[in-house]
């Protein structure tokens, strides 16, 4: 079940230049938070049903006009903006999403416990740190035998977030 995340709503492809002064990974936003000892939140922005766009089908894994849902979250950490989640997932595999799913809760533990969707654990698979400052970066990654779904996320896990971003990611399969 293909998921996409997208950063400021915006559902066309994206390309990776992390300008990190603290260390980032990819990794599960609660599970960071908490290891922060600060507490995950989310607050509902939106979770609409709409017909999939062409610009976004290839990356979402449906075709054009195929029912997707948009579900769009502000993150919270001890309640305070961390960041705005922005998910796209098709209706054919969660049909019952805006009658079921608790937004304040974990989407892929919803995915999961609710659903039926096996997930590994998350795995961290590449830091940066302020040496990369502008600099793009690509990661070439194996797909496990079995998966049937990927999930992209990344996270400022050092002490001083008072500025970073990450912006222009673009994932393809080849």
């Amino acid at each position: 079940m293909p998921c996409v995340d997208h950063p400021n709503n915006d559902p066309t492809p994206l390309d990776f230049h992390p300008g990190a002064p603290e260390p980032l990974s990819l990794a599960s936003y609660t599970k960071g938070v908490r290891r922060q000892n600060r507490g995950p939140g989310r607050n509902l922005i939106g979770l609409d049903r709409f017909p999939c766009p062409a610009v976004l089908a290839a990356d979402a894994g449906v075709r054009t006009g195929e029912p997707v849902w948009h579900l769009e979250r502000v993150l919270l950490a001890d309640d305070e903006r961390v960041g705005l989640e922005s998910t796209y997932v098709s209706v054919a595999r969660v049909p019952r999403l805006g009658a079921d799913f608790e937004p304040d809760s974990s989407f892929y533990s919803y995915l999961r416990d609710v659903v039926g969707v096996p997930f590994g654990d998350a795995v961290a698979v590449k830091s940066y740190t302020a040496d990369v400052i502008s600099q793009p970066q690509s990661l070439t990654l194996t797909t496990p035998p079995g998966a049937a779904n990927v999930s992209f996320r990344f996270r400022c896990t050092g002490s001083n977030n008072w500025y970073w971003v990450i912006d222009g990611v673009k994932v393809t399969t080849k």
